[in-house]
């Protein structure tokens, strides 16, 4: 099912609330965003985030791929409340583990913020050279609707068509 343009343009503007470090604007936000719109934006946030660690180490990452996804994040000229520990946290539970959103932290609060600031710097560090943060945002975008309308049988092919591209 494609993104909705709704949650996508709602996604942006948090989105570019925390890339903008404007904490209070984002969690002043949430409220009038609503808990089901929000919860939706987080899982966005978790399948974008997985492209950008995956394009990134040009791979499925391992746990000593997403530590120095991590710190290079961490470094993002954001200067969010968020660190190179709970990115890793971020990583390795919810976006290639099992485990949810809550699991981050005791506060409830902040490990509900945790998943868009951790992609607010991973954008910024990972965006690739001649693209800004929001034409690779559409890329992902794209490819996730595309992930969404296709099928596992076609993963044969593609592997062998971009296989042989290289």
């Amino acid at each position: 099912m494609p993104i909705d343009d709704k949650l996508s343009d709602q996604f942006r503007v948090l989105l570019g609330m925390a890339i903008q470090n404007r904490v209070e604007d984002f969690m002043s936000s949430l409220p009038e965003v609503g808990y089901q719109p929000y919860e939706s934006m987080l899982a966005l946030a978790i399948r974008v985030t997985g492209h950008v660690v995956i394009a990134a180490g040009e791979r499925y990452p391992n746990d000593a791929d997403l530590e120095k996804a991590a710190g290079i994040a961490a470094k993002a000229v954001t200067g969010l409340p968020i660190d190179a520990d709970e990115i890793h946290a971020y990583l390795s539970k919810v976006v290639f583990g099992e485990d949810r959103v809550m699991s981050l932290s005791d506060d409830k609060l902040k490990a509900s913020v945790i998943p868009m600031f951790a992609l607010a710097n991973l954008l910024l560090a990972f965006t690739p050279k001649g693209m800004n943060q929001w034409t690779y945002l559409d890329v992902i975008e794209a490819s996730i609707d595309a992930v969404d309308n296709t099928n596992e049988g076609v993963l044969p092919s593609m592997v062998y068509e971009f296989g042989r591209r290289k």
